[in-house]
């Protein structure tokens, strides 16, 4: 039913649209709400035919599960971004993957060991590369 309700709304919103909708939908989420509450908030930011498509879900559906999946797919923050990218390309089995690692007076934003060591540090528009060649320095006295 969650795969449904998405569909609906992946279908009937473009891209730009559905980035806006997941960005609100993230600075207005608290895990701790009531699912009406969740419920509520998602029909105050979704456009109104296209939340009429999804209200018949409202008893099959977890708001919050709506919320994450889009949130997690659409909102370009940097926990997102870690997320799709450990999901997507680092969840093996024979593999360590570490986050937010301290090393020097840098912070790792991803480690994988593998066999071999690789550093990755993320940056979204919200980043400069003030501190890139600092942060280079520091995890490759660590990672190779």
């Amino acid at each position: 039913m969650l795969r449904k309700c998405l569909t609906i709304i992946e279908d009937n919103l473009p891209q730009h649209e559905l980035e806006r909708v997941s960005r609100l939908l993230y600075s207005s989420y608290n895990p701790f709400d009531f699912d009406s509450k969740i419920w509520t908030n998602t029909q105050e930011i979704i456009p109104n035919e296209v939340f009429d498509k999804i209200k018949p879900f409202k008893r099959t559906v977890v708001g919050h599960a709506i919320i994450n999946e889009l949130v997690m797919k659409y909102f370009p923050g940097e926990i997102t971004i870690k997320y799709n990218f450990i999901k997507n390309h680092l969840n093996r089995l024979n593999e360590i993957t570490v986050c937010e690692l301290k090393i020097n007076s840098s912070r790792l934003d991803i480690g994988r060991i593998n066999g071999k060591s690789i550093a990755y540090e993320i940056k979204t528009e919200l980043d400069t590369l003030d501190k890139l060649h600092k942060q280079i320095t520091d995890y490759s006295k660590v990672f190779e």
